[in-house]
């Protein structure tokens, strides 16, 4: 073999191994996503996740051109669904939908979890935020949420709250605004958020937390009345209506968020690639629209302030869930 043979040779060679992946991490193959991505949702058909899953599915569609494939898999207040995204090959074609209560409130409200939300996945991007009101029935002789404190403040224990289950993200809202509030309601337990809806339009419970694509039909029919809204400001569709700062309770928020995650080994290349079609949402027209049907506002954020939001969440609700007592099997 001549010397510029043997240098080619060895060039190639040289090259060859500078491919060759880190042990122990996969590489997704070229031209990544070569074919159907599955995106696993842990709650019903329906729910405001599952819409917001739908967007995220439809924008990572329209960039990449490869189907996102949703799988609805509930069971544990989500819990299991996700556990089967992180038992997945890490390659970016299996990926989980996940929202607050998942990452930042079941780990403090289950004795034991199939996963921990810190060490055990890959957080990818978000897709938007939705806050939670706190609305009365229409009879309740209050108008604003400095009233209703007002009046709960004389009778102790005689006003209650429903939610859609203990350690639900509506139960711990509700208890959230009566702690700050510093007065006593009795909190009242449903499966689920309709039937809890149904008693306090029927007037058998007082108030709730909720989302508003979860009770707008209800506001506007005048069967509930809206006393604030838990973010940091007013809800477009309702610009009358004070966020909580306004109306009597600084510092009170009460807001869900949702995402994509991946098994922790994922490639950050490929982590990075979904990241940025998630963070298009903000600016695509059809994807807002969508977003604004369901009242979430889009949160184009990178893979490490979601992560980071993750993080600071969980410490935020610890001592809130503790203070509940909730704790499930």
């Amino acid at each position: 073999m001549n010397r510029s043979r043997r240098f080619l040779t060895g060039l190639a060679l040289g090259l060859a191994c500078l491919a060759q992946p880190v042990l122990g991490q996969p590489v997704p193959g070229p031209g990544f996503p070569a074919r159907p991505i599955r995106l696993i949702v842990p709650f019903a058909p329906g729910a405001i996740v599952d819409l917001a899953a739908r967007v995220a599915s439809e924008r990572i569609t329209a960039a990449t051109g490869q189907p996102v494939l949703i799988e609805n898999r509930p069971g544990a207040s989500g819990n299991t669904g996700i556990a089967q995204v992180l038992q997945a090959k890490p390659d970016g074609y299996t990926l989980g939908f996940a929202s607050d209560s998942i990452l930042a409130i079941n780990p403090h409200v289950y004795a034991s979890m199939p996963f921990d939300p810190l060490t055990d996945l890959a957080p990818v991007g978000l897709v938007g935020s939705s806050t939670q009101m706190l609305i009365v029935r229409p009879d309740l002789p209050v108008s604003t949420l400095r009233e209703f404190i007002a009046l709960a403040r004389t009778q102790p224990g005689r006003f209650s709250y429903g939610s859609a289950g203990a350690g639900s993200t509506l139960h711990l809202g509700a208890h959230l605004f009566a702690s700050m509030a510093g007065i006593d309601l009795t909190h009242v337990p449903y499966k689920g958020a309709a039937p809890a809806l149904i008693d306090l339009v029927a007037g058998r419970i007082d108030l709730m937390s909720v989302t508003p694509v979860s009770v707008m039909p209800q506001v506007r029919a005048g069967s509930v009345r809206v006393l604030a809204v838990g973010g940091g400001t007013r809800l477009k569709a309702l610009p009358d209506v004070p966020a909580a700062d306004e109306a009597g309770l600084p510092g009170y928020k009460s807001v869900l968020w949702f995402g994509v995650i991946a098994p922790r080994a994922t490639p950050p290349d490929v982590i990075a690639l979904l990241n940025t079609h998630l963070r298009g949402i903000a600016t695509d027209p059809a994807s807002r629209r969508r977003l604004d049907e369901a009242f979430i506002d889009p949160m184009p954020l990178t893979s490490a302030e979601f992560s980071a939001l993750i993080e600071a969440d969980w410490r935020r609700w610890q001592p809130i869930v503790r203070a509940t007592g909730v704790r499930l099997d």
